[in-house]
């Protein structure tokens, strides 16, 4: 299946960062490298609990934050200050691209008409930037770890054709 725990943990992960619009502190400290070591490491602590690998977990975990923290340094952002804390704790300083990859978002939650079609628009305009990468990305997956549970189907599919030895007499 194509969603699994870990990829349920890296959506919510993915979207963490975040959380602090309710903090009144947007592109702060949950949008730096620390945010991304913390996540990096609980993620690693939690999967060895679990008997997964804490190693590859942790670094998966550490990389979806930090894709975030890139994603948001190449986004257009209205609000002062500009940019983000990318390199806290190391620095409070601001960081901004201005490339304007990916539009930026209303807050204006209290005119619904702009809020809704200015909010519509960016998010089209995301999904038209990173749709490909994700579809590319879900393609490799099936190919190298669909291949894979295909060769375990007919193989168990050829042994239970192989009669038993207890069937022969």
């Amino acid at each position: 299946s194509a969603i699994t725990p870990l990829v349920i943990a890296c959506a919510a992960l993915a979207l963490a960062p975040d959380v602090d619009i309710l903090l009144a502190s947007h592109r702060t400290y949950t949008h730096s490298i620390g945010a991304a070591a913390l996540a990096a490491l609980a993620g690693g602590v939690i999967a060895r609990a679990l008997g997964a690998p804490g190693v590859a977990t942790g670094l998966t975990c550490g990389l979806v934050v930090a894709s975030h923290i890139l994603l948001d340094w190449l986004g257009r952002d209205g609000s002062t200050p500009r940019g983000l804390m990318a390199l806290w704790p190391r620095s409070a300083a601001y960081f901004y691209s201005g490339t304007d990859l990916f539009a930026d978002i209303s807050r204006r939650y209290w005119k619904p008409e702009a809020f809704i079609l200015k909010n519509a628009v960016s998010i089209a305009r995301e999904l038209a930037i990173l749709a490909p990468a994700a579809g590319l990305a879900f393609w490799i997956r099936q190919r190298r770890f669909g291949g894979g549970d295909r060769l375990q189907r007919r193989r168990a599919t050829s042994e239970s054709r192989i009669p038993s030895p207890e069937s022969r007499t």
